[in-house]
């Protein structure tokens, strides 16, 4: 399980905003309309930017609808684990 006292949200804002610029999304309102698009979530494009600073924590439903639209997973173990130092999924079975 992941703690969430110890994640480094400041990681997950700079993995998030490297990710969303190789998927093409130049701008943080682009992405949150493509967010929008394939969660039905809504995020402003000022909250994302808090977000990739990580100058805020995110709450459930935005960070699985960030995470499906990037990665196609609402927890991917590889992002989870580079911010947190710990498997989310033991990936030894």
């Amino acid at each position: 399980m992941v703690d969430l006292n110890r994640f480094n949200w400041r990681l997950y804002g700079d993995i998030v905003r490297e990710a969303r610029y190789s998927m093409g999304f130049t701008s943080a309102a682009s992405f949150c309309r493509e967010i929008y698009s394939s969660t039905r979530v809504v995020i402003s494009y000022m909250n994302m930017y808090t977000i990739e600073n990580g100058q805020t924590t995110v709450s459930a439903q935005k960070l699985f609808a960030i995470n499906v639209t990037l990665w196609g997973s609402p927890l991917p173990s590889k992002v989870f684990y580079e911010c947190s130092g710990r498997c989310l999924v033991d990936d030894r079975v």
